[in-house]
């Protein structure tokens, strides 16, 4: 008769995505005894479904290097935060003067014919269009969906075990499938949209503005 698993719940400090729990659960899972992990970065909390009682200097040891810390449950709100930094206003005059440098820098160069002219217009070849669709890709996209891509996946794998390597990306492929084929579909539908209808400058200001600010949220 095997031994029931007992639930014993720590508190994880220094977790702020779904990147950070499939991380921590790969730790602890390499521990004796621990044969079920929860971990939710929205509370901070791990729950450890173990045979045996865990040693919680073994897995602060664990995750320490990836710059978490663990404490117990119930004595967490007792554990002294490390200290945010925020930014001063010297640290707003130093981001200033660097952007104020970058901006001289570039139109120096400009006026040197030292830096090429890239304007968006309907003469742009697919290649350009392509490869600004590319740079978006990479440096936004991946930021955004980057955790949730590697949970989803690393669920699926915890579903089947059974997988070899090849066959546990799938996930990858259709995720990234959908997402090409979903956003050229969107595209296409607004760009067919923006053939027929015309707007004005002064609308196009306000949606410029509207744009900008659900972006910034």
């Amino acid at each position: 008769m095997s031994q029931p698993l007992q639930k014993v719940e720590f508190k994880i400090h220094g977790m702020h995505c779904a990147s950070c729990e499939v991380l921590i659960e790969r730790k602890f899972k390499k521990i004796s005894g621990v044969e079920k992990i929860r971990v939710s970065h929205h509370n901070g909390k791990a729950e450890l479904f173990c045979s045996t009682d865990p040693n919680i200097h073994e897995l602060d040891s664990m995750v320490k290097g990836d710059g978490y810390r663990v404490s117990s449950w119930q004595n967490h709100h007792l554990v002294s935060h490390p200290e945010v930094h925020k930014n001063t206003r010297k640290d707003y005059f130093q981001m200033g003067g660097i952007f104020l440098v970058i901006v001289s820098a570039y139109y120096i160069l400009r006026q040197l014919d030292l830096v090429p002219t890239i304007a968006i217009s309907e003469h742009m070849s697919y290649g350009v269009v392509f490869l600004i669709g590319l740079f978006a890709a990479v440096s936004t996209c991946i930021a955004v969906v980057g955790g949730l891509l590697l949970a989803v996946a690393e669920k699926f794998n915890e579903s089947h075990p059974e997988l070899s390597g090849i066959q546990k990306f799938r996930p990858h492929i259709y995720f990234n499938a959908g997402r090409i084929v979903g956003y050229s579909g969107f595209g296409a539908a607004v760009g067919g949209l923006g053939s027929v209808i015309t707007l004005s400058p002064q609308i196009n200001g306000y949606l410029t503005i509207l744009v900008s600010i659900v972006m910034r949220e």
